[in-house]
């Protein structure tokens, strides 16, 4: 796994836990829509500016979609999809949090999501 600016970047996929710095404990966070039945492994995960929410990438078998989440991983919206072959790769906000971009491993350049609040 590989961190920075506020992503976990990783190219297998896996649990996603989040550790409080202040208390040392963590918490595993599973992308999901309200039930708590996970969409799938994560492969990246960035916070938004405003830090109330984060883009995941998840296995979402068959398919590999880009998730747009509260903090404890409810989905809002599902922002992208793409095929069982197709990777979504370095998720990544505009500095106000209202756009996101995304480079799908079949285009050369980002795709731009214009609003990614659902």
């Amino acid at each position: 796994a590989r961190y920075g600016s506020g992503a976990w970047v990783t190219d297998s996929p896996g649990d996603l836990t989040v550790r409080d710095l202040a208390s040392g404990s963590t918490q595993k966070i599973a992308v999901n829509r309200g039930d708590g039945t996970s969409r799938g492994y994560v492969f990246e995960a960035v916070y938004s500016p405003d830090a109330k929410h984060m883009a995941a990438v998840c296995s979402d078998e068959p398919d590999t979609a880009l998730y747009y989440t509260d903090l404890a991983g409810k989905i809002v919206s599902q922002l992208h999809s793409v095929g069982p072959i197709g990777v979504i790769r370095h998720p990544s906000f505009s500095p106000d949090g209202s756009k996101l971009a995304d480079c799908p491993e079949y285009k050369l350049t980002p795709v731009l999501i214009e609003a990614v609040a659902g």
